[in-house]
């Protein structure tokens, strides 16, 4: 009979600090990360003010869900208003 309480006292005990652990895991977690997500870090990135000259070429076609917007690619000739890049034009 002693055996099988101390083995009930051992079980008994490991329960407690397995819960314990579980518990410190919990508080411990960053549950704020579960609701962010950054796939790149843009810190550094910023834009420039910019006018289009003309259109090379596009590849559009109007969204199925919402005819008012067009989905695609457009390739740009735009003339640069500020910035170090400022009077260039550049085509992309």
């Amino acid at each position: 009979m002693e055996k099988l309480a101390k083995k009930r006292t051992y079980l008994t005990l490991a329960a407690l600090v397995l819960g314990a652990a579980i518990l410190a895991a919990a508080a411990l977690f960053d549950w704020d990360s579960l609701n962010s997500y950054t796939a790149v870090n843009n810190s550094s990135l910023h834009y420039v003010r910019a006018v289009v000259v003309r259109v090379e070429e596009q590849n559009l076609e109007r969204d199925d869900a919402d005819g008012a917007l067009w989905l695609g690619t457009q390739a740009l000739t735009v003339r640069i208003l500020e910035g170090e890049k400022k009077g260039g034009s550049r085509w992309s």
